[in-house]
């Protein structure tokens, strides 16, 4: 089956379909294996993500509930199967690579797809980390940049591209310094020359061309979203708040940031998607090379850079499982997790979710301007606000909800 094809043969599932692909027993299989607490580790277009443990050793794990509707499904050796978990099954094959999150386990329920992932004790996500330092020095930044790049690199030698980069995602460990990649939730299939007219990522990382041609390509999209991430980094905050900053490309630089440096970030943004450098062209730019450059003032890291750079190699992209594979829509109404039996043996927010089901959790979910913000030394340099909210992600469209706002639904 061609990829052409495969766009056009989607419909829209009725409910009696999507019931009958549903084991009864997934969730009584999630609960004997997994318990959760009410603690919410995150939130945002997908659903919520919850802080779990397995009960055969009491590790912990991360939870995460993807509502059916806002699910994007493919099908592989005819099993139907949330993208996401495809992408996390690629790219942790053996050899495994230790940048990346792993899952461990995926059940359809009633309600929602659970993808079961690993939870680092002693880690940070980025965003928190930089918001604590006010920015990184470029040693610091130089030495977590690459760790990105070499994440990146082993998801393309297993044809698939992560689409959504950001500090959000990137998780560090404390003790070690080193990044571990998350939520693979807006991933695609590495197709080098095939164009998107759909953006799933966050909308602030997003590439111009998305809004000057109506189409964008993967790669070069990445690559723009490292620009925004290593700019973040240096300066404390991304660069554009929304698409018209974005269309206008005005870049408000430290004076502090060195040339190499600078030069590297309006490289990753270039306008002209074609103008913008590889991961390996990124790799191989001056200011990687470079070592022990002066600290910033404000940085509260230290430790000398632990050189990450390898010899990965893309292979060709993931064109055998494109081909079997195709999106599948979920367009069904939304089920309950309810059960008599399922509630004795959950925690009261669990208990929540399947008395309410996910409808009810979703409306009440916080305004986006609620969430935490970022106090950066930037404002004070640049001129720009000092508040930034974490950014908020949707994977069923271009466009994303407005703040607390539901997507809309058939």
């Amino acid at each position: 089956v061609s990829a052409c094809c495969l766009a056009g043969s989607m419909r829209p599932q009725t409910e009696l379909e999507v019931k009958r692909k549903i084991d009864p027993s997934a969730m009584d299989a999630f609960l004997e294996k997994y318990w959760m607490s009410s603690h919410c580790l995150g939130k945002g277009g997908f659903g919520k993500v919850f802080l779990g443990k397995r009960r055969s050793d009491g590790i912990s794990v991360a939870l995460k509930f993807v509502p059916l509707l806002r699910t994007r499904c493919c099908k592989v050796d005819g099993t139907s199967k949330p993208l996401e978990a495809v992408a996390l099954e690629m790219v942790s094959k053996d050899p495994p690579f230790p940048g990346i999150i792993r899952m461990l386990d995926v059940y359809k329920t009633p309600g929602a797809w659970v993808i079961v992932t690993e939870k680092p004790e002693n880690t940070q996500d980025l965003f928190d980390y930089i918001t604590t330092c006010k920015h990184l020095c470029e040693d610091t930044a130089r030495e977590f940049f690459s760790q990105v790049i070499q994440a990146l690199l082993h998801c393309h030698s297993r044809g698939v591209v992560h689409m959504d980069v950001k500090d959000e995602n990137l998780l560090l460990d404390l003790s070690t310094r080193k990044l571990l990649l998350i939520d693979f939730g807006s991933a695609v299939f590495l197709e080098p020359n095939k164009e998107y007219d759909t953006f799933h990522g966050t909308a602030t990382y997003a590439p111009p061309e998305r809004l000057t041609r109506g189409c964008y390509k993967a790669l070069p999209s990445e690559v723009w979203s490292l620009g925004i991430l290593l700019y973040d980094m240096v300066h404390g905050d991304i660069p554009f708040q929304d698409d018209r900053e974005i269309l206008l490309g005005e870049l408000q630089l430290k004076k502090d940031i060195s040339e190499d440096c600078v030069a590297l970030i309006k490289w990753c943004l270039s306008r002209t998607p074609e103008e913008r450098p590889t991961l390996k062209d990124i790799l191989a730019h001056t200011w990687m090379l470079k070592r022990g450059s002066e600290v910033h003032e404000g940085n509260a890291s230290t430790g000398a850079p632990t050189p990450t750079r390898g010899d990965l190699q893309q292979s060709e992209p993931g064109s055998a499982l494109v081909a079997r594979a195709h999106d599948v829509d979920a367009q069904t109404q939304r089920g309950s997790l309810s059960s008599k039996e399922n509630k004795m043996q959950l925690r009261p927010a669990m208990a929540t979710l399947c008395s309410e089901g996910f409808e009810s959790i979703w409306r009440r979910l916080p305004s986006f301007d609620q969430l935490p913000s970022r106090q950066g030394s930037i404002a004070a340099e640049t001129g720009r606000s000092a508040t930034r909210c974490r950014s908020d992600v949707s994977q069923s469209g271009a466009h994303r909800p407005g703040k607390g706002e539901l997507p809309k639904t058939e």
